[in-house]
C-alpha cells in the first residue's frame, strides 16, 4: 500500500507540475523596461518580441493574442528578433496566420533566426514582407532618430562555433565593419542570438535586442541556460551598451514553461 500511495502521489504531482507549465506557457506577460540612449531627444516606446515559434503548437489564435497585446501597449515601433516560425506548418500562399498584423499601424522590423534557416529563409522573408514587416538582412534602416541595424543569424567572428549557426560566410564582426554606420546616431541592433557584443560595442551601438535562449524554458534547463549564456534573460550592460535578452513569447518542443515565462517586452527609450 505505501508503494501504491507513493506512486499515485508522484503521478499527481507530475500531472500538476506539467499542468502548471502548460498554463504558464500560455500566459503572456509584459515586462516593461526603461533604457537611456545617448543622442536621443524624443522618447520612443518600442515593443520587442522574439521566438514566437509558429508551428504545430502555436498558430493563428496565438499570434492574434500576441498582436492584441501589442496593440494594447500602443508602441511607436515593433522589433521582432526571429525564430518567428518553428516549422513549415504555417508557410504557404494560402496561409492566413499573419493576417492579425493588419491591426498594427506601426513599423515592424524583423530579422530571422536559426529556425527560419530550417524552414527556408527566402519563403519566410516573403511571408513577413507580405505581412508588412521591414525585413533587415545585414542592413541599416531608420526610425525617427534611431538607426536600426538588422543582422542575419550568424557567428560573432571567424573563430567562433555555434550549433545553431552555419559556419563560414559573414560574421557579426565582418558585417559591422562593412556597414556604413553613423556612430553619432542612436543605434539599435537586432540579432537573434546574444552574441558578438564586443564587435557591436566597438561601433558604438547603444542597444542590442536579442532572444534565442528561452531562459532555458523548463527547469532544470533554466539553470543550464544561465550557465551557458552570458546574456540569458533580461537587461544587461556591456561597457556603454545595453543588452536585452528576451525569454521569448513562444516555446520549442512542447508548450510548457517551468522556471521561465512567455514575455513581450515594452521598452521605453529615453534620452541619456
Amino acid at each position: 500500500m505505501p508503494s501504491l500511495v507513493r506512486g499515485l502521489a508522484s503521478l499527481i504531482l507530475t500531472v500538476l507540475f506539467i499542468g502548471y507549465g502548460i498554463i504558464n506557457a500560455f500566459v503572456i506577460k509584459v515586462n516593461e523596461v526603461t533604457i537611456p540612449i545617448k543622442g536621443l531627444t524624443k522618447e520612443v516606446t518600442a515593443v520587442h518580441i522574439t521566438d514566437v515559434h509558429l508551428g504545430n503548437f502555436w498558430g493563428k489564435s496565438r499570434l492574434e493574442k500576441i498582436v492584441n497585446k501589442i496593440k494594447e501597449l500602443d508602441p511607436d515601433v515593433l522589433f521582432n528578433t526571429g525564430d518567428f516560425f518553428d516549422n513549415r506548418a504555417h508557410i504557404g500562399e494560402d496561409s492566413d496566420v499573419l493576417d492579425s498584423f493588419d491591426k498594427l499601424a506601426v513599423p515592424h522590423f524583423f530579422v530571422y533566426g536559426n529556425h527560419e534557416e530550417y524552414v527556408g529563409v527566402e519563403e519566410v522573408v516573403s511571408c513577413m514582407e507580405n505581412a508588412g514587416a521591414i525585413v533587415l538582412q545585414n542592413e541599416i534602416s531608420y526610425f525617427g532618430e534611431l538607426q536600426i541595424i538588422g543582422l542575419n543569424n550568424m557567428l560573432r567572428d571567424e573563430y567562433a562555433f555555434d550549433m545553431h549557426t552555419k559556419p563560414g560566410g559573414d560574421t557579426i564582426k565582418s558585417v559591422m565593419d562593412e556597414l556604413s554606420i553613423n556612430v553619432n546616431r542612436p543605434t539599435i541592433v537586432l540579432h537573434h542570438r546574444p552574441d558578438g557584443v564586443e564587435y557591436l560595442n566597438a561601433k558604438q551601438v547603444d542597444l542590442l535586442l536579442t532572444g534565442h535562449t528561452h531562459a532555458g524554458q523548463v527547469f532544470p534547463f533554466t539553470l543550464i541556460a544561465k550557465a551557458i549564456f552570458s546574456y540569458n534573460k533580461g537587461l544587461y550592460k556591456y561597457k556603454d551598451m545595453s543588452i536585452y535578452a528576451s525569454q521569448g513569447v513562444g516555446t520549442i518542443l512542447a508548450p510548457v514553461r517551468i522556471g521561465s515565462k512567455s514575455e513581450i517586452v515594452l521598452i521605453r527609450l529615453v534620452a541619456l
